[in-house]
């Protein structure tokens, strides 16, 4: 990255998790905002630095290297990508794929799952995250901990299949009773931690956890117990255009059950490309869509895995900026057709899909001071997208905007100039409309640049 933007970064973002240590003393410099040390618990790269420094506490400790992971007490035969090997039993578990090691654990390169429930390992875990706190780099040092994949994985063997085996030596039992025994050993990984790192709001002392598998979460008892250690949850997956209406109502009450227990919820959209110009305009959209139908005060939204050096191209598209002011409350609420949201979203419009006869789709919706976001997810996993999944449906009239017209918000951050009092939405498709009324002008707009939103 360039030093110019680096400064554009700094300006636009509330949190930065783990940019390159050669990069943080200008990042320091620029902003006021956490920038957070990359870490995860769940499992551990044979061979790299966290993997050594484990070697050499045990060492120093007369400890047996061992006991600090997790094992398969049968013999277990797994399969990763086409790829498949039989481990003995006593052997450690691996997660996400064979990584070139041909089935050998103990080799460089090899990923691992950890053993959560072992207090000396908890002990390294929390010692090693003080001691990279402490490490300066050009004079600065981060502000905290963003950990990865360390939520919601309940002893899975990521993208890979067990064929058979499987049964853990540390967790015996029905794969229930592990899982709740295993989610207990993690939250008091993360209490270890923030034992070191003190009080939650301290600076210096953030602790961001990522949960994969947003689809989940919502019942996670894993994810709440981790509640009083951390500072922010990272819900990776939260928002996708693919989802399912009913799945994303279920995100949606996450994210207010995160937003309850005073935990912020970095909400990430996935979409596929290289940067937002070169992503269909309407992709952007409907994970825009998306976090405005279930934003709370304390969320916050996130591009993600867009490739690009240039935050500007692949962390951002002009029309976040745009502000659609606060969720609407009150008598605005009271809408046309019928629906009425009480801080939080409504069902517009419920019916057969026209592609599939036995499912159901529905459109959710959510008035804002200046706008309309409307979401359509797919009506079940299996159903299709695009022109056969089309519906029509008529725009609300409301007090604040007693035209029922409205225009549609581009990703590039200008206003349409179509007056809208229909919209036509097929299966995991989302819109931002603008009120007439907000845009307060004498004649359409024509290419209307967005301002500049809170956050």
């Amino acid at each position: 990255m360039t030093s110019s933007q680096i400064s554009w970064a700094s300006q636009h973002f509330d949190w930065f998790d783990y940019p390159y240590s050669n990069f943080l003393p200008q990042y320091k410099a620029d902003t006021k905002a956490p920038i957070l040390w990359y870490d995860d618990y769940y499992c551990i790269y044979v061979g790299k630095a966290k993997y050594n420094a484990m070697v050499s506490y045990v060492n120093a400790h007369n400890l047996n290297l061992e006991d600090m992971f997790l094992h398969f007490s049968t013999a277990t035969t797994i399969t990763f990508a086409n790829e498949t090997y039989t481990l003995p039993a006593g052997s450690r578990v691996p997660t996400y794929s064979w990584y070139g090691t041909g089935g050998d654990l103990t080799k460089s390169g090899a990923l691992v799952i950890m053993y959560p429930g072992n207090p000396n390992f908890r002990a390294f875990n929390a010692a090693y995250e003080q001691s990279q706190l402490a490490t300066s780099y050009g004079g600065a040092t981060y502000d905290g901990i963003f950990v990865d994949n360390s939520v919601i994985h309940v002893l899975l063997n990521n993208n890979g299949t067990i064929v058979s085996g499987g049964a853990y030596a540390e967790y015996p039992g029905t794969s229930s009773v592990a899982a709740a025994a295993y989610d207990s050993d993690m939250a008091l990984v993360f209490a270890s931690v923030r034992s070191i790192l003190g009080a939650k709001g301290v600076a210096g002392s953030k602790l961001q956890v990522a949960n994969g598998a947003i689809s989940n979460v919502q019942s996670s008892a894993n994810w709440t117990a981790l509640f009083p250690y951390i500072d922010e949850s990272y819900m990776e997956f939260a928002l996708v255009p693919q989802l399912n209406s009913d799945n994303f109502i279920g995100t949606i009450g996450a994210i207010a059950t995160a937003n309850a227990a005073k935990v912020p919820a970095i909400t990430s959209a996935h979409v596929a490309g290289s940067a937002w110009t070169a992503i269909a305009s309407s992709d952007l959209m409907d994970v825009l869509a998306e976090y405005y139908l279930a934003a709370t005060p304390s969320s916050y939204f996130v591009l993600q895995d867009l490739n690009s050096g240039d935050p500007e191209t692949y962390g951002w598209f002009p029309a976040i900026e745009y502000n659609v002011g606060s969720p609407s409350v009150g008598a605005p609420n009271t809408v046309t057709p019928a629906g009425s949201q009480a801080n939080g979203y409504y069902v517009l419009a419920i019916g057969k899909d026209p592609s599939d006869s036995l499912a159901t789709y529905k459109v959710l919706a959510r008035l804002y001071d200046n706008a309309l976001v409307l979401y359509k997810g797919q009506s079940s996993w299996n159903t299709t997208t695009g022109s056969v999944t089309n519906t029509i449906h008529n725009l609300p009239v409301t007090s604040d905007n007693p035209t029922g017209i409205y225009y549609q918000l581009n990703a590039d951050g200008t206003v349409g100039s179509t007056a809208m009092t229909t919209i036509t939405l097929g299966n995991a498709e989302g819109a931002v409309l603008v009120k007439a009324s907000a845009l307060n002008l004498a004649s359409p707009p024509t290419a209307l640049k967005a301002s500049v939103a809170v956050k």
